[in-house]
């Protein structure tokens, strides 16, 4: 897990999380969660990092491509600033998310094997679309 590359939309998540150490939201879309646990890490961690965020106005509905690419161009600058870290780094804000759903999953499968009927058919959909998520495969794999 150490030493694999980054998936398609994973640098708008460390961008937009950078974004967040600046008080500015990219990437508005997606789940909050993460991103804000992302930008703790950064922020602790990580804070010899400087990056211009580019100033976005999402509230007046500003959707040029630049807005849109701006959470992506964040964040590979933010990961190739300083190369020989890449790794590491990316290895860091992926942590949370390993832990986070290996406690998701084995909270599952007790719950599967020890309750009713219609729980245990949720928790096997909701399985199935965790196991072949593009992240959780990633970090597994």
């Amino acid at each position: 897990m150490l030493n694999t590359s980054i998936t398609s939309d994973e640098s708008a998540y460390i961008g937009a999380a950078y974004a967040y150490t600046q008080g500015l939201g990219l990437n508005q879309e997606h789940p909050l969660f993460f991103k804000l646990i992302n930008s703790l890490i950064l922020n602790i961690f990580y804070s010899d990092y400087n990056l211009e965020v580019p100033s976005i106005n999402i509230i007046s509905g500003e959707e040029s491509i630049e807005a849109r690419l701006a959470a992506f161009n964040l964040g590979y600058n933010l990961l190739m600033e300083k190369s020989n870290n890449f790794h590491q780094l990316l290895f860091n804000l992926r942590l949370p998310h390993l832990f986070f759903n290996s406690f998701i999953f084995s909270g599952s499968i007790y719950i599967l094997l020890f309750s009713r009927k219609c729980l245990r058919r949720f928790l096997l959909y909701s399985l199935f679309y965790m196991f072949f998520h593009q992240l959780f495969i990633v970090i597994i794999f």
